[in-house]
């Protein structure tokens, strides 16, 4: 389904309404940050620019998405992690405030490995077309900053953004289980200073689950590997041999074929 806000061709529902990832990502911060939204300067960009603030802000707003419903990201943690209930009101608002932080950094990390065609290989200019709009309508009158200086400022730290950041994610090739088990990972983090020692036990806990979790994904994606390869190759399947075989090694290629099919795996499918 297309963005509604900026016409991505991707969205999912987002604080009650549809959008992308980086507009959902924008409403949130909008409310979260200190950021003046101004007036309409939509007219004194190039009409290939994206929407000021102001407008998009308005977008939002239009398609459903509601201010009241940024805080439901606590609501959502309980009922994934019921654990976390049992925590102090300062505990939960300690963690929200601290995983809001690293979230920012990482969901625009999660929209741009996802075009990774698009910001795969991007030159000086091209780069410098990307982040410059980003910047417009941030400034009180008065206060702009040109682009010339923008560039200076900021070039490098896009430059690194995208080849330090970026490309190595992209070259881990991580799916969807393997990157919503690092965003929980990163909110339940026990090294925080300004929650209680219960609270970082509870956390300690929660993501070794987590990690529990994550290796028997990567477990059963070894085993969905193991069964195609098994129907692609050519290799024939002897008996059994886990008998020769030491106490705590993997089983045979004849035992593990016949697991997968115990479980329902078929070749069609």
């Amino acid at each position: 389904m297309t963005c509604l806000v900026c016409g991505s061709p991707k969205s999912e529902p987002h604080f009650g309404g549809n959008s992308c990832r980086a507009c959902a990502a924008f409403f949130r911060r909008c409310f979260h940050s200190k950021k003046l939204v101004l007036g309409c300067i939509c007219k004194r960009k190039p009409s290939n620019y994206h929407p000021c603030r102001s407008c998009r802000l308005a977008k939002c707003l239009a398609v459903g998405m509601k201010q009241e419903n940024v805080n439901v990201t606590c609501e959502f943690v309980v009922e994934v992690f019921p654990e976390f209930q049992k925590l102090s009101s300062p505990d939960r608002q300690g963690l929200l405030h601290n995983f809001m932080l690293k979230i920012w950094n990482l969901e625009p990390i999660m929209d741009d490995v996802a075009q990774r065609k698009k910001f795969g290989k991007m030159d000086d200019e091209e780069i410098r077309n990307f982040m410059l709009p980003m910047f417009v309508g941030c400034f009180q009158k008065g206060a702009e900053i040109g682009k010339k200086d923008l560039w200076r400022l900021f070039g490098f730290y896009w430059r690194a953004y995208f080849e330090k950041l970026i490309e190595p994610l992209i070259n881990l090739s991580l799916d969807s289980m393997e990157f919503m088990a690092t965003i929980w990972i990163l909110f339940f983090d026990h090294a925080y200073i300004n929650i209680s020692p219960s609270s970082s036990n509870l956390c300690w806990n929660i993501r070794k689950v987590i990690l529990q979790e994550l290796k028997n994904h990567e477990q059963e994606k070894a085993c969905a590997a193991f069964f195609r390869r098994f129907f692609n190759s050519k290799k024939f399947v002897i008996k059994c041999t886990c008998t020769s075989k030491t106490v705590g090694s993997h089983p045979c290629r004849s035992c593990r074929v016949a697991k997968c099919f115990a479980v329902g795996m078929t070749p069609t499918s």
